[in-house]
């Protein structure tokens, strides 16, 4: 089984807060969090967040005295420690056995990190799947001239130190029969290279995205289409609907217009489903160009109209 370590920095003020309300489970339990272990959390307290930025302000006053600028406005603000073990470590483990855990990663972070950082909140995370302990750190140090300021960098270092204390935090954990991940550079071997992968997948996403997108402006122009489509065919459905028709024919002053004549028979074709369209056409006398004379207002001279001959309707 191997000890585990990671390290993040809080980059900014409101990542702090956050992730210290996550740690503290201030809004209540995680989705991950199993129920009946929730009381064997440990936690800290969010005047943490007030006290490292009672910290940061007390040393840019220091600074000020001792006539040096203040620190960066993006300084961070504060690093965290998360530190675990294989996830059946703790699994049968006593719980005077799983206290000298948790003091044993106190001891050795306090002790690492003594000269950069000082240790600010701590909460211990045991509902989850694989228990583990959250250190933050206010990343206290000194500059050149031996005045304090916060160093993220200093605190982390580089690549160089990251295997350093990998391998000192998994000398701590020798007693549990912890081991150490894999040090591809102490062995020799290659390290897997995942980049390729990753921007591979990267580009994938980003292609399917943009697949995803031209599909969702597709959908919505053939929903305009179709929507158009509809509306014509209702608007045809209501112009040729008989009902509508016969309306429109009891509602149209026919004497005035001079086609009086023609409302019997136009009344007795509705009721066999035909439309006045077809019975125009079917009587060429009316109008030689088969076109349907529009209604006129009342009183309007159409001339004579002839009758349309017995045989035709």
């Amino acid at each position: 089984m191997f000890a585990t370590i990671n390290i993040k920095k809080m980059g900014t003020w409101s990542v702090l807060k956050r992730r210290l309300e996550h740690n503290n489970r201030v809004n209540g339990a995680l989705k991950n969090d199993d129920p009946r272990l929730m009381h064997l959390n440990e936690y800290g307290s969010m005047d943490s967040y007030e006290n490292i930025n009672n910290l940061y302000e007390s040393i840019n006053k220091e600074r000020v005295s001792n006539g040096v600028r203040l620190m960066r406005k993006d300084t961070v603000p504060a690093v965290e420690l998360v530190l675990g073990a294989s996830k059946d470590f703790f699994n049968g483990k006593s719980e005077d056995f799983i206290q000298d855990w948790k003091k044993v990663q106190l001891d050795w972070a306090r002790d690492y990190y003594k000269e950069r950082g000082e240790i600010m909140d701590i909460a211990f995370h045991r509902s989850e799947r694989t228990p583990h302990l959250h250190i933050t750190f206010a990343p206290v140090t000194k500059d050149p001239k031996g005045n304090r300021t916060f160093s993220k960098y200093k605190f982390q270092g580089g690549l160089k130190e990251m295997r350093a204390m990998r391998s000192s935090h998994a000398k701590a954990n020798t007693i549990f029969s912890l081991e150490r991940g894999q040090d591809y550079f102490k062995t020799g071997e290659t390290q897997p290279n995942y980049t390729d992968d990753i921007n591979e997948f990267r580009r994938q996403t980003a292609k399917a995205k943009k697949i995803k997108k031209k599909q969702i402006s597709d959908i919505r122009k053939l929903k305009v289409q179709v929507s158009g489509l509809l509306d014509l065919k209702i608007k045809a459905l209501n112009f040729f609907n008989p009902s509508k028709i016969r309306s429109m024919v009891q509602n149209f002053n026919w004497e005035a217009s001079g086609w009086g004549a023609k409302r019997e028979e136009i009344d007795n074709h509705l009721d066999t489903k035909k439309t006045v369209l077809e019975i125009i056409r079917a009587n060429e006398s009316i109008n030689t160009n088969n076109k349907i004379p529009p209604p006129k207002e009342a009183n309007t001279n159409l001339g004579d109209i002839p009758k349309p001959k017995p045989d035709k309707l």
